[in-house]
């Protein structure tokens, strides 16, 4: 009974001997693998460090021109007249996208009632309504006309600095060869040249920095503007008058 216990246990040890084996087995496998892939990714590195990047090899010195035409455009955008425009239409939008629809109600109420066809029993049911919707539409028309700026020359601003920031995020800085003992002279000559064009685009970034950090509001106010009626103050003043008079004779009325 003793020789068969130590039998079983002596049979037990072999297969978690085979077991652990095959465990180490599999581990050396994964190692492996895992130094080749290592060893495949620096091959990969060296052969990057010697072949140029294909805007390094398409690198034409007309870009550098191209950059330097981006850089005066930049040096002649006031960026100061920027901020006051995009002040001014953070007042001006608001009070146009509102008094659109206001002035609409009122031409509705305006054509439905009819002087020629007041009712005299309705007629302080509808002045009531008429008061409340006038006073608001007064109020907006009178903040209107009492800006001082010409909001078609604010949203032409916002427009050129957008048209900038477009033309500029075009721009891209070139990455340049890692081993540059490898290159041939037509190429050494070219890194250097690209080092100029990396210089004008960071000298092009930096001057252009304060319209870049209003980016988001440039945006937005493209988006307000886009396809945007400007509103006809004569109009607007005679729509006003209009209503007022009405608004006069419903009260007489009533």
């Amino acid at each position: 009974l003793h020789g068969r216990k130590e039998i079983e246990t002596l049979r037990e040890r072999a297969a978690e001997s085979e077991r652990e084996g095959a465990r180490l087995s599999e581990r050396a496998a994964e190692s492996e693998r895992e130094r080749e892939t290592l060893s495949q990714r620096v091959a990969e590195l060296e052969a990057e460090r010697h072949t140029p990047s294909p805007a390094f090899t398409s690198f034409s010195p007309s870009a550098l021109e191209g950059v330097h035409t981006l850089t005066e455009r930049a040096r002649g955008f006031d960026g100061e007249a920027l901020a006051v425009a995009v002040k001014n239409l953070k007042v001006y939008l608001p009070l146009v996208q509102g008094i659109a629809p206001q002035a609409q109600k009122l031409r509705d109420f305006v054509k439905k009632n009819e002087r020629s066809k007041l009712v005299t029993k309705k007629c302080s049911t509808l002045s009531a309504s008429l008061v409340q919707m006038h006073s608001a539409y007064h109020t907006s028309l009178a903040s209107l006309t009492a800006l001082h700026f010409e909001p078609g020359d604010a949203m032409q601003i916002v427009r050129s600095a957008s048209a900038l920031l477009v033309s500029i995020s075009a721009v891209k800085g070139i990455s340049l060869p890692q081993d540059r003992a490898s290159l041939s002279l037509a190429d050494t000559r070219k890194y250097f040249q690209v080092e100029k064009f990396n210089q004008a685009v960071r000298d092009l970034m930096e001057l252009i920095g304060p319209v870049i950090d209003c980016q988001a509001t440039i945006e937005q106010c493209m988006k307000d503007i886009k396809g945007l009626e400007t509103p006809d103050t004569e109009s607007l003043t005679a729509l006003d008058q209009e209503c007022g008079t009405l608004l006069d004779t419903l009260q007489r009325l009533a």
